[in-house]
């Protein structure tokens, strides 16, 4: 599984349709095997990554938005609807998502993780109570605001950016 998961997770980096979708299926077909639970976050977020063009951002939309049922909150799903949105045109909807992305990463630096994708915890095979209990224990350490700071500023930059950019270029429609 590790290994299918490696090819989706690089076919999304090389933006290699086909690589993403071959691999999706596979672990589609063999997930149920082994969990009982057909339901694979991560599959589901590069195939939406693979679909944000100008011509296949529905599909990518609707992939996401199945995520975000599942694992709200999330900025990196949350920042991607966004992008999906700019696709289609609706700059307004697409700056309220990035707007959701920003308060929803105040929310997931207390994670006991910087995951970059969906968290699988909150799926149906997720240990949603360890993942409860670190997140608990993560509000009372005073160091916890540090722990991958860079990264979580870094993504706090890039969604500034689209949604100034959004803002600038489109101001006639705000």
């Amino acid at each position: 599984m590790s290994r299918l998961n490696w090819m989706a997770k690089s076919g999304a980096e090389i933006n290699d349709a086909s690589l993403v979708a071959s691999a999706v299926d596979l672990i589609e077909t063999r997930w149920p095997y082994r969990t009982k639970d057909t339901e694979d976050l991560w599959g589901k977020y590069y195939l939406a990554k693979i679909k944000l063009t100008p011509e296949k951002w529905p599909e990518a939309f609707v992939l996401l938005d199945s995520l975000s049922e599942i694992d709200p909150l999330n900025p990196w799903i949350l920042e991607k609807l966004g992008d999906a949105k700019t696709l289609g045109n609706d700059f307004k909807t697409a700056v309220t998502y990035y707007d959701e992305a920003i308060k929803a990463i105040r929310i997931s630096k207390q994670d006991p993780f910087f995951q970059d994708g969906p968290r699988e915890v909150f799926g149906p095979t997720g240990d949603q109570w360890t993942f409860a209990f670190e997140k608990a224990i993560r509000r009372f350490d005073p160091n916890s605001q540090g722990y991958n700071q860079k990264k979580w500023a870094q993504l706090l930059e890039r969604i500034n950016e689209k949604k100034t950019k959004l803002k600038q270029n489109f101001s006639e429609n705000f």
